[in-house]
């Protein structure tokens, strides 16, 4: 349930960005959104435990900073496989409301806010359904 919230949170509102922008930049906030298409799950995976990991990015910057005095166990707990699959699951949250979203002409974004939330609510709850069915399928093969 965490990883799909967090899709949620962090899903539609760049869903809605790319919505109301304009060309070129709806085309870049996609790209950023289906590049990870294009890398395997295991290199994507394999890239959270490197920047993850006690020796990481993340914890050599956090000493850095002096945020820190120890390394934190940042991977191989329920931290790391959220992070993980938040960024697996993403774009299956945020290319679906894209598409509906591009389908309400801009006329309507503001005549009508009470049309637009409730159409979007009901996409959005269909959305956290089929989220919240990979989160779970992904978290079972995990655990065998």
């Amino acid at each position: 349930m965490i990883v799909t919230v967090a899709c949620a949170v962090l899903g539609y509102p760049v869903a809605y960005a790319a919505a109301r922008l304009r060309r070129p930049w709806d085309v870049a906030v996609l790209a950023c959104v289906v590049l990870p298409f294009w890398t395997s799950v295991l290199v994507r995976t394999y890239a959270w435990l490197v920047l993850l990991q006690r020796t990481g990015l993340v914890n050599q910057a956090l000493a850095g900073l002096g945020v820190v005095d120890e390394p934190l166990a940042l991977v191989h707990n329920e931290f790391g496989t959220v992070v993980a699959m938040v960024h697996i699951l993403l774009p299956f949250m945020v290319l679906p409301l894209y598409a509906a979203m591009t389908k309400i002409p801009m006329s309507e974004w503001t005549a009508k806010g009470r049309l637009i939330a409730s159409f979007a609510l009901c996409g959005f709850a269909n959305l956290l359904t089929l989220d919240a069915g990979a989160a779970l399928q992904v978290s079972v093969s995990r655990t065998r």
